[in-house]
């Protein structure tokens, strides 16, 4: 359906299976509407990846109504004890990325049997690959002086749980709510206080089509 879950299909399906990522590079996800050949495609596909609970509204809609398997990963991943349930950037958090993957390995060996000992190797490999990433993380993290970070929204709330960080969103999970100017205010002063020298945030073109 998008990046991340694009990634994960084509670095466990090496050469047996063809990956079909429906979001272009650039592109809102959340926003994303598709054309007739990409419903088509979802029709047709072996197994199609969404990310579930509404993440892209009309890829799931059209996956709902294909007749082969679609799976809705953010139901296949145990998050308890996790931060906050609605938030479903996973892929953001190296271990439940991992458990991500594992699950797209297990729905392509359910997809192309033939194929497993190829899935099974290649996930292997991309997992330790992310184990890897979160050991960076956890390195380079455990002495900072600051702790707190400030994001344009709420994407990062299983990651700073994983690393002992505080994510001050400037909106909410959602990345289309807009923050009122108490919020704005109360964040000014969190910055100033605190002394965080970085917020990190989008920007996109003149078109509002590019995020960067």
């Amino acid at each position: 359906s998008f990046y991340p879950v694009a990634a994960a299909a084509e670095r466990v399906g090496g050469g047996c299976a063809s990956v079909k990522n429906l979001t272009p590079a650039g592109a809102e996800p959340h926003d994303l509407e598709l054309s007739p050949g990409e419903v088509d495609a979802i029709q047709d596909a072996a197994v199609v990846f969404v990310l579930g609970h509404g993440f892209q509204p009309a890829v799931e809609k059209s996956a709902g109504q294909r007749d082969g398997p679609t799976v809705a990963l953010l139901d296949e991943i145990e998050t308890a004890g996790e931060p906050d349930a609605r938030d479903p950037h996973v892929w953001l958090d190296p271990p439940l990325y991992s458990k991500l993957v594992d699950v797209v390995r297990r729905e392509l060996v359910r997809a192309v049997p033939k194929c497993r000992t190829t899935f099974d190797r290649n996930s292997a490999a991309y997992r330790s690959e992310i184990a890897s990433v979160g050991r960076d993380y956890a390195n380079g993290l455990r002495s900072c002086d600051r702790r707190t970070i400030v994001t344009a929204h709420e994407a990062f709330g299983h990651l700073a749980e994983r690393y002992d960080l505080t994510q001050e969103g400037i909106a909410g999970v959602a990345p289309d709510a807009e923050p009122d100017a108490r919020r704005i205010a109360d964040l000014a002063d969190l910055v100033r206080g605190r002394h965080i020298t970085t917020i990190f945030t989008v920007i996109t073109n003149l078109n509002g089509d590019s995020p960067q």
